[in-house]
């Protein structure tokens, strides 16, 4: 059996670890993307309008951007609730392997562990007393080292109270974080990713046949914007539970900083008006080529695989 102090290290690699796959660097990068395509929406909303009511904006483009960004993002939430293990040669991070991992090593989450493996001191009184005489001779506002900072002792001793459901005064070293709190937050996840998980599986990771669509209601659910906003609230929000009570590691945020100007340029057309005969050239170009695929027959086939007698 692993030490909580070993599962602690397991987890925060998982969770927010440095690997591109770690469960917050998907987060970020959800949001990030999230964030562009809300930026498109609302250029979309303050567009011109043009004479038959819809927006002088270019429909190509447009429907590109919305079936690009419904497609990812569904994926994305779909990735974070698969509940296979990060463990063998198919292992995966996931949001839901994280929460039923933590919930299997439940009994390691002990209040007297948990501070041993977060390097807090159990018994702050007197890390406590040292702040109030350092306070005092200071006598004014002033900057409180971290050695006598005695609110984080005492503030995380309150949140395991609150995660095991026991009041200060029956306070024991023995203290386990509840089933109840993995459980609610794993339905959590459930209730709100239902709906992209089911269209996910049967729409976009495999091409199902209506049979099997009709199995499960896949063609009946209207996903929507906010189908997706709600997945990935309650996706974030989870993580960030768990990041910052569970393992106590302190969530930042999801939205990176730009290391550049996003609006550089934003107000530029995608071409030039007189350039546009190039870009009808190139369709048809395109149309062409494809037209050909769809006409791949015997003389290929022989040519490609048999050889000549």
């Amino acid at each position: 059996m692993p030490t909580l102090a070993e599962k602690r290290k397991e987890w925060l690699e998982v969770l927010s670890g440095e690997d591109r796959h770690s469960i917050i660097s998907q987060i970020t990068r959800m949001t990030w993307d999230a964030t562009a395509f809300g930026m498109v929406n609302e250029a979309v909303r303050l567009a011109p309008r043009d004479p038959d009511g819809g927006r002088q904006l270019n429909g190509l483009m447009h429907s590109l951007l919305d079936r690009a960004f419904f497609t990812s993002h569904m994926a994305a939430v779909r990735r974070l609730t698969d509940k296979s293990s990060w463990k063998g040669t198919k292992g995966v991070y996931s949001l839901s392997a994280l929460l039923q991992d933590m919930l299997t090593h439940r009994k390691l989450l002990t209040r007297e562990a948990i501070f041993a493996s977060e390097g807090l001191e159990y018994d702050y009184e007197p890390i406590r007393q040292k702040y109030f005489e350092h306070k005092n001779k200071e006598k004014k506002p002033c900057w409180v080292p971290d050695e006598v900072w005695c609110h984080k002792h005492e503030n995380r001793h309150k949140q395991i109270d609150r995660l095991a459901g026991v009041l200060a005064q029956d306070r024991q070293r023995g203290d386990t974080v509840r089933e109840k709190v993995f459980k609610d937050l794993q339905n959590k996840i459930d209730k709100a990713t239902e709906d992209v998980k089911c269209h996910v599986d049967k729409c976009i990771a495999h091409a199902a046949t209506p049979g099997s669509r009709e199995i499960v209601g896949a063609d009946e659910a209207a996903l929507t914007l906010n189908h997706l906003w709600q997945a990935h609230q309650h996706l974030s929000e989870v993580a960030g539970f768990l990041d910052v009570y569970v393992v106590s590691d302190g969530c930042l945020g999801y939205l990176a900083i730009p290391q550049y100007d996003q609006f550089k340029y934003i107000e530029r057309p995608l071409i030039d008006a007189s350039q546009v005969h190039k870009l009808q050239d190139f369709w048809r170009r395109l149309e062409k080529k494809y037209h050909s695929w769809s006409q791949w027959g015997l003389d290929q086939y022989a040519k490609e695989f048999e050889k000549a007698p």
